[in-house]
C-alpha cells in the first residue's frame, strides 16, 4: 500500500517462494501425470488514479508479472502446464465478479454471491474439462470446415457493390481467421464449405483477406449451391476424415440442422450470430448486472443447447475436442 515499498524485492520475493511451491507439488504428484497450474487471477489495472503509475507500481503488475513468471517456469517442463483464466473473468467483467470491490481487495478472488462470479468458475471447469479431454487426446478433431458469409466475414459479399476490406474484417472476423490459422499450425486441415458462386467469391476471399488468410490455406473448397451436407460428404471423402472427427461452423442455424441431419456425429459451431447474440442479449436496464448467457452450444449427440447452460462461452473454438476446449 505505501508508495515508497520495495516492489522489485517484493517481486523477488513472490517468485522464490511460487519456486519452492512448484517444486513442493510435482514432488508429490507422480511423474508422467500432466499436471495443470491455473494462473493468479489479476486485479483490476487501476489503482493510483488516471495518471499514476499503475503498469508497474501496483498489485495488478505484482499478480502479472509472478503469472508470467510461472509460465516461464512451467514451459521448461514435461507435462506441467500453465492454464490462463484470465480471460474468462474480463469477458465477464470486473464490477459484478471480482471480490476487491466488496472484500479484500489483495485477495484477487471472486465474489462468490455473484451471477458473474458464479459462470466465471462454471466456465473455468468447462475449459478444464476441454484441457483434459486434449491431453488425452480424447475424440480429436482433425478438420474444421467453415462457412464464410457472416462467418469468416461480415455480411453478405455477394451483395456489395464495392468489397472495402477493414469493414468485413474487422472485430471477430479477425480473431475467428487468427484461430483457425492456429489450428492449422498444429495440424488441422481446414475446408470451406459456402453457398455462393465460385470463381466471384474466390475474388472477394482475396480482396478481403489479402495474404493475411489465403485460399491455399484451406484443403478443400466446395462453393456452389448444393446442399451443404452433400458438399461436407464430398469434403469428408476427399480427406479421408470421418464425421465424428469433423467441426462445422456456420452462422446460419438451418445449415447447422441440415448437416447434423446428415451426419449427427459431427460437431457444430454457430459462427458470428453467436457472438452477434451474445452481446445484444445483455440486459440495458441492468448495468453491470443481469447478463444473459446464450449460446448455441452443440456437443457430440445434442440437439440444441444444453438445457440450463445456455451461454455464449469465450474461447470456444477448440483445437483438438471440438467446442469445449479453448484455443
Amino acid at each position: 500500500m505505501r508508495a515508497e515499498a520495495d516492489h522489485e524485492l517484493l517481486l523477488a520475493n513472490s517468485i522464490a517462494h511460487l519456486n519452492t511451491v512448484i517444486e513442493h507439488v510435482l514432488r508429490l504428484i507422480p511423474s508422467g501425470f500432466p499436471i495443470l497450474f491455473l494462473s493468479f487471477l489479476e486485479p483490476p489495472e487501476q489503482l493510483f488514479g488516471v495518471f499514476g503509475r499503475n503498469r508497474d507500481k501496483s498489485i495488478y503488475h505484482l499478480v502479472r508479472a509472478i503469472n508470467d513468471e510461472m509460465e516461464s517456469i512451467l514451459s521448461t517442463r514435461q507435462n506441467v502446464l500453465y492454464f490462463e483464466i484470465n480471460d474468462i473473468r474480463k469477458y465477464y467483467g470486473d464490477a459484478g465478479a471480482y471480490d476487491g470491490y466488496v472484500g479484500h481487495y489483495s485477495h484477487a478472488g471472486l465474489f462468490p454471491r455473484s451471477q458473474q462470479g458464479e459462470w466465471i468458475c462454471r466456465d473455468i471447469l468447462d475449459r478444464l474439462e476441454g484441457a483434459w479431454a486434449v491431453l488425452c487426446g480424447k475424440d480429436p478433431v482433425k478438420i474444421i470446415i467453415t462457412d464464410l458469409d457472416n462467418t469468416l466475414w461480415r455480411g453478405v459479399l455477394a451483395e456489395e457493390e464495392e468489397v472495402a476490406p477493414w469493414r468485413h474484417t474487422e472485430g471477430w472476423p479477425i480473431g475467428y481467421a487468427g484461430a483457425l490459422l492456429e489450428c492449422k499450425r498444429r495440424g488441422l486441415l481446414l475446408a470451406i464449405s459456402s453457398k455462393n458462386d465460385e470463381a466471384p467469391t474466390c475474388d472477394r476471399f482475396r480482396q478481403v483477406w489479402g495474404q493475411a488468410l489465403r485460399l491455399e490455406d484451406f484443403c478443400a473448397r466446395q462453393i456452389n449451391w448444393r446442399p451443404k451436407s452433400d458438399n461436407i460428404a464430398d469434403i469428408l471423402q476427399a480427406t479421408n476424415i470421418l464425421p465424428e472427427q469433423a467441426l462445422f461452423i456456420d452462422d446460419n442455424p438451418l445449415e447447422i440442422e441440415e448437416v447434423r441431419r446428415a451426419f449427427p456425429q459431427m460437431r457444430f459451431l454457430i459462427g458470428a450470430l453467436a457472438a452477434c447474440f451474445a452481446l445484444c442479449a445483455r440486459n440495458p436496464g441492468a448495468p453491470g448486472n443481469g447478463r444473459v448467457r446464450p449460446s448455441y452450444r452443440t456437443d457430440p449427440g445434442q440437439n440444441g443447447p444444453r438445457p440450463g447452460r445456455a451461454r455464449a462461452r469465450p474461447g470456444s473454438l477448440a483445437a483438438g475436442s471440438g467446442p469445449h476446449a479453448a484455443l
